[in-house]
């Protein structure tokens, strides 16, 4: 046989192979469920699947058939005037929003809370942050994050723009222990020159959205005062396999408390930081979508 028709046999074989591997099913090679999707980044544009119905039926069935870490689904989201503190006084015009929401995790509050948490879900965050706001609007942190202005004020805003855009049917209101109080002369674990730790224990309570700990988003906490903010969850799969969902050049708020004036984020330079708990930063909440 000629070298040219040994070349041309070559050609056709590859051809055929190729055509043999993209009609391969990839779920013959990664088999459904959130143990082995989870492992796998993709970063697909599945807004048309949520919107027709496909990815709540593969996610209520715990299969999560064709749905992948970095996955996104796009949303407009209203997020109506958030008060001030005194309860009269504008801090947020409400603004509508063009959100790319990441799949960042599949079933990764399954069985957590003291009411343990059932149904299959996605957990998704913002590709980036959405607005910015200040975590207290004085430099404490007193009620931990669970009393703190962010989580009583600017969350339920935030939840209620969530349930408008996907459907209040869609998102999972979760159990989760928070910090509900600082004590204020206890050296911090983060810095020792620096006072304030968050009480042991906290508090459980529900939540419609939540801002991410340091340890979703690392995998580790560097900064944060005591155990009590790192008591729930893991590192989120997406950022696990894709650091470049993590830092982005965004500033954003972290739900741990530092020390009884900071709270904890993620810097836009690409470090684990600080800030004082009445700087404008970043917002950036989690949710579970069912």
């Amino acid at each position: 046989m000629s070298k040219k028709l040994n070349k041309l046999v070559d050609i056709n074989g590859l051809r055929e192979f190729k055509s043999k591997l993209n009609a391969q099913n990839i779920y013959d090679l990664v088999p459904d469920g959130a143990a082995n999707h989870r492992n796998f980044y993709r970063g697909r544009d599945i807004t048309a699947a949520f919107d027709n119905g496909t990815v709540s039926a593969n996610i209520a069935d715990g299969t999560f058939k064709d749905i992948f870490p970095g996955d996104y689904i796009t949303k407009q989201i209203t997020v109506p005037q958030i008060l001030k503190a005194d309860g009269t006084t504008e801090y947020i015009a409400q603004k509508t929003y063009t959100v790319k929401f990441i799949i960042a995790d599949l079933d990764i509050w399954l069985n957590r809370g003291d009411t343990a948490t059932t149904a299959h879900h996605a957990a998704i965050v913002p590709q980036s942050t959405v607005f910015n706001s200040c975590m207290n609007e004085t430099n404490v942190t007193d009620g931990g994050y669970l009393g703190s202005f962010m989580n009583t004020n600017v969350m339920p805003a935030f939840a209620t723009g969530l349930q408008n855009a996907f459907g209040a049917s869609h998102l999972i209101s979760f159990r989760i222990g928070l910090s509900n109080g600082v004590t204020t002369t206890t050296a911090s674990a983060s810095h020792p020159y620096w006072t304030g730790t968050s009480n042991w224990w906290g508090a459980w309570t529900s939540e419609i959205c939540c801002l991410m700990s340091e340890g979703m988003v690392y995998g580790q906490s560097p900064n944060h005062s005591a155990a009590m903010d790192e008591t729930m969850c893991g590192q989120f799969a997406a950022f696990r396999l894709n650091s470049n969902l993590i830092f982005n050049r965004n500033w954003y708020w972290l739900s741990d408390v530092v020390s009884s004036a900071l709270f904890a984020l993620v810097g836009g330079d690409g470090n684990a930081d600080t800030s004082h708990a009445s700087g404008v930063i970043g917002v950036r909440p989690f949710a579970l979508l069912k």
